[in-house]
């Protein structure tokens, strides 16, 4: 009777902490989504604690709900999972109740053991605003015969899509120009260039000019392609929102108008400094490239002259230096000046040593 009691006593204690066991599925990330590649593919798993054949698992069901305005049921998949090991299986989505079952089992006395991961399930991502979305665990049914408790006290998983810091997912800006000489009476256009990731989604970025205000003026102009608003200006700095209604390509440039403010006459050496400031994170471009300085100069108030001869003779034997009106120097000499004539009709400045003059050649 003693023993009897003992013997039961020691079932009870058994099928109490048995009770007490607890296994808790959760669902993990295997491949995240980069809506910046073509492949839109979500994978997941859903892993326990490790099974072993005490706990006498011989098949499950289960429920998984998503979020079908944002992904779309691919597959289940059993390889290296538990439920690979079953001799029977099912798996199907229903739209409607946005959830996908599962389940099945295995015939014999064999149960299965050591596997970690239940099963996988697959996805594609089709919203298209980049936002996140969940997935929970609405169910997992063990056979009679397993012996612990099923905790879905960490049942929900939320998803976010990661855009992958790439080095070709890049935007960078460059200027037609490095080096701009400035005259008091004459405009500069700088078309700046965006050398900018190809499959990008960017529509909207903010374009930060540093420079001098006491200096020069300028403006970015208006432009077919973009909508261009100034945000904000400073003492040394002016913002300017630009966004298109189609993506930003490296076809469409943008030009900035600078001219040299009338009451500088004098030799000025400075920059202008160009940064892309800030744009839509969700764009596919994760970083830019340094910012891009065009340096420029300033001079004294040019005198006209009409006569390049009459230039030429007064300043024999001067180094003589002409630049066209875009500010490129196109002939250098210090002694002979001949092939000065063949200079085409138009507008030119030349510096003979230190002095600038305006010729106009007809």
């Amino acid at each position: 009777m003693h023993t009897y009691f003992l013997i039961l006593l020691l079932l009870t204690t058994i099928n109490i902490s048995y009770g007490e066991v607890s296994i808790k599925p959760k669902i993990e990330l295997i491949r995240n989504f980069d809506p910046c590649d073509s492949d839109p593919r979500i994978s997941l798993r859903i892993v326990t604690d490790k099974i072993t054949s005490s706990d006498s698992l011989f098949g499950f069901d289960f429920g998984i709900k998503f979020d079908s305005t944002k992904v779309r049921f691919i597959n289940v998949s059993t390889q290296n999972t538990a439920m690979g090991k079953f001799t029977t299986s099912y798996s199907s989505a229903n739209i409607e109740e946005q959830l996908v079952r599962g389940g099945g089992g295995v015939l014999g006395m064999n149960p299965i053991v050591g596997d970690t991961i239940l099963f996988g399930v697959s996805f594609d991502y089709i919203a298209n605003d980049f936002s996140s979305t969940t997935f929970a665990i609405e169910y997992i049914y063990m056979t009679d015969e397993f012996t612990k408790i099923i905790d879905l006290s960490d049942n929900v998983f939320e998803f976010s899509p990661l855009v992958r810091d790439l080095p070709n997912r890049r935007i960078n800006i460059l200027s037609s120009e490095k080096y701009v000489v400035f005259d008091s009476t004459l405009e500069k256009k700088l078309n700046i260039i965006k050398s900018i990731y190809s499959d990008n989604r960017l529509n909207n970025f903010d374009l930060k000019v540093n420079y001098n205000k006491n200096i020069i003026s300028i403006d970015l102009l208006s432009n077919e392609n973009y909508n261009i608003e100034k945000s904000d200006n400073g003492l040394d700095y002016d913002i300017y929102k630009i966004s298109s209604e189609k993506f930003v390509s490296n076809e469409n440039e943008l030009i900035l108008n600078c001219f040299q403010n009338a009451n500088i006459n004098d030799e000025v050496f400075s920059s202008i400094n160009l940064e892309i400031l800030d744009w839509d994170k969700k764009s596919c471009i994760t970083n830019q490239s340094s910012n891009y300085h065009v340096e420029f100069k300033t001079y004294k108030k040019i005198e006209d002259s009409s006569s390049v001869i009459e230039l030429i003779k007064q300043n024999n034997h001067k180094t003589i230096e002409i630049y066209d009106i875009l500010g490129n120097k196109i002939y250098e000499s210090k002694f002979n000046h001949s092939e000065i004539y063949n200079l085409k009709k138009g507008l030119y400045f030349v510096r003979v040593d230190e002095t600038i003059k305006k010729i106009i050649i007809n």
